[in-house]
């Protein structure tokens, strides 16, 4: 699936005073996407839900969404090069990685026409450089793909004022596994679930099941 059509380059990276840089083509240091983002943006919210739950505990929500990340965006990468992408471990995280990548990949990466890049540098010489997760053409039109993973409510959409939002738990295909993972699923949905009524409630947030 992967193509060749342009060249990008190799990023040399470079940590200053606990901050992420890239060098540009002019060997100028130029400040990650990733930098300018967390410089730039709102972390009241982030900061709020650390003194709520606590140090010990959002270190590791941190930790435990930090893998599944990287074993979803690992299983898609191998996905979109031909590989075997159903590499995960047998624990809660490898699980909950697998059912992730699974919707990812059929759900969402059928419109994926074209693969250009994966993990691809880019830059802008004198502003900015990072890595792209995929660059390609989606729908018909060039397009720099980002893969996003969350297990918490994505409180945008209540900022944003969107009425619905639907979310993938569990198919109906889900029911033909081992009994022992079905009920560790179903621990997963009813903790998170737990965790996240607060937030419901403050934000009149109606929870439906759907199926």
């Amino acid at each position: 699936m992967l193509k060749k059509v342009f060249a990008y380059p190799e990023l040399e990276r470079v940590e200053k005073n606990d901050v992420r840089y890239y060098k540009d083509s002019k060997e100028n240091l130029v400040p990650s996407v990733t930098t300018i983002l967390s410089a730039t943006g709102d972390h009241s919210g982030i900061d709020a839900w650390k003194r709520r739950v606590g140090p010990k505990t959002a270190i590791e929500v941190v930790n435990e969404a930090t893998a599944i990340g990287t074993a979803v965006h690992l299983a898609i990468e191998n996905y979109l090069n031909g590989l075997d992408w159903e590499q995960f471990t047998e624990d809660r995280l490898g699980l909950m990685a697998h059912q992730i990548a699974k919707r990812f990949i059929n759900d969402c990466l059928g419109d994926i026409e074209e693969v250009w890049g994966l993990e691809s540098g880019l830059v802008v010489d004198g502003l900015y450089a990072g890595t792209a997760d995929c660059i390609g053409v989606f729908k018909g039109k060039p397009t720099i793909i980002d893969f996003k993973t969350a297990k918490k409510i994505n409180n945008d959409c209540v900022k944003k004022e969107i009425p619905y939002l639907t979310l993938y738990t569990f198919s109906k295909e889900n029911w033909s596994r081992p009994k022992e993972e079905i009920d560790t699923l179903m621990v997963l949905l009813s903790t998170m679930l737990q965790k996240e009524t607060e937030n419901m409630l403050r934000n009149n947030i109606r929870f439906n099941i759907v199926g």
